[in-house]
């Protein structure tokens, strides 16, 4: 059990891993005993099950003395997720049968065609540890065309992400280090976008470890129809040991929240009255990639919003629905997975929650001020107005133990809500507006 802050609800800690299970031989769940921060073995595991690197979905399991049961995974997979293994393997496969190759055939034949170079931009601010590995996994991908990765160290109060980049990579041509004192994320995101050589421009968290088909996963999602200007991935959590980070998933799950089925999207839909204003249903902040020229046209991030404004947030949730509204498509790519590492250790979960809650209305009063958006979001006042009210988030199942946010915290949320209107008024004139 893990002793939570006061006034957060324990819950035994959950070990995350993936397993494909064709291949489950070259997968380290296979072979590891999994030990929590305590020291004792995990009891149960929360496994990102793939198919030839497919994602298939996020399911818990019991752990044996800490190790993961694989022919139980294979069997359990076998029966969920049939017709997707049908569809991905196109053949058949059986749960102990040879194993096939780690890559689907689909993802395979992406090398052999002409693909976009990639320019990566990644924000950061006295971060330096954090960065440099999430560059490295960057510089480790898979990916048969040119890469870049622009750093951009925003407000720091030291040389140390300077050194450290300069330290671990040397001359690099793929690396380059750009500074901007004056904080603030979309500000951070914009030097980048401008600096940026390639014609996909990808932005990711500096917590972010990307996986290893990211990028042709990435380019997949911009082939898949005409016009696709923007491209969104998973996030799932690569930790759940403490009541924070357990909690935060249970409610939120924002990395996840999309599932695991690749989609496109336009500014209207049949299916969900609250498009595109149903927060996190189709956009990552922390993992997105954008059509260089195209995300320019439309102004790139708005500087009013965003970590290192007053409206702490936001940014994420309004550049997508721009490049909607410009006729463009924004694709959800489930393969294009970055692991959030985030420990929620750098300030009180209360903080976190009313971040949450105050980015998302001021995200919201920056469109409803907008000529350009204001008749759309009036239209999905009536059915999304109660939801901005709900202060209590029902618990995700799939984790086990009492792990919900005792409603103090969603009461945070709330007030953050509240907040957001006035912090992005106030904070206008600091930022850009677009």
């Amino acid at each position: 059990m893990v002793g939570g802050k006061k006034g957060m609800q324990t819950a035994s800690p959950v070990w995350v891993g993936q397993l494909d299970v064709a291949s489950p031989h070259l997968t380290d769940a296979a072979e590891l005993t999994h030990v929590s921060p305590d020291g004792a073995p995990y009891g149960t595991g929360r496994v990102l099950v793939r198919f030839q690197g497919e994602p298939l979905g996020l399911l818990p399991f019991d752990l044996v003395d800490g190790r993961l049961d694989v022919d139980q995974v294979q069997s359990d997979v076998a029966g969920l997720y049939e017709d997707e293994i049908a569809r991905i393997g196109e053949g058949d496969w059986q749960p102990g049968s040879t194993p096939l190759p780690t890559i689907s055939s689909e993802l395979s034949a992406l090398r052999s065609t002409e693909l976009p170079a990639v320019s990566v931009v990644i924000g950061t601010r006295n971060r330096p540890e954090q960065v440099v590995a999430c560059v490295r996994h960057v510089l480790a991908l898979d990916y048969p065309s040119p890469l870049e990765v622009i750093v951009v160290d925003n407000g720091a109060s030291s040389t140390a992400t300077r050194d450290a980049i300069a330290d671990a990579f040397g001359q690099d041509d793929r690396i380059r280090y750009l500074h901007e004192e004056r904080p603030g994320l979309s500000r951070a995101r914009n030097i980048g976008l401008a600096a940026a050589r390639y014609p996909i421009t990808a932005f990711l968290s500096d917590d972010i470890e990307v996986d290893r088909l990211w990028l042709l996963a990435i380019a997949r999602g911009f082939k898949r129809a005409d016009n696709v200007q923007c491209v969104t991935g998973a996030c799932p959590p690569m930790y759940l040991d403490t009541p924070e980070q357990l909690a935060f998933e249970s409610a939120m799950a924002w990395g996840t929240r999309q599932g695991f089925e690749p989609a496109l999207h336009r500014f209207d839909s049949a299916d969900d009255p609250l498009h595109p204003y149903r927060a996190g249903s189709f956009a990552n902040g922390s993992n997105m990639a954008y059509a260089t020229e195209a995300f320019r046209r439309v102004g790139g991030f708005d500087e009013s919003l965003g970590p290192g404004t007053k409206a702490r947030g936001g940014e994420d949730l309004d550049a997508p629905i721009r490049i909607l509204a410009d006729g463009g498509l924004v694709g959800f790519e489930p393969a294009a997975i970055g692991w959030h590492a985030d420990r929620y250790d750098d300030r009180p979960f209360s903080q976190h929650m009313y971040t949450y809650g105050l980015g998302l209305t001021a995200f919201l009063t920056k469109h409803l001020v907008d000529g350009r958006f204001r008749r759309a979001l009036i239209a999905r006042i009536p059915k999304g107005f109660p939801l901005l009210l709900k202060a209590f988030v029902e618990p995700d199942e799939s984790l086990s133990g009492d792990v919900s946010i005792p409603k103090r915290y969603h009461l945070w949320q709330l007030a953050g809500r509240v907040a957001g209107p006035f912090a992005y008024l106030a904070g206008r004139k600091a930022g850009g507006n677009r």
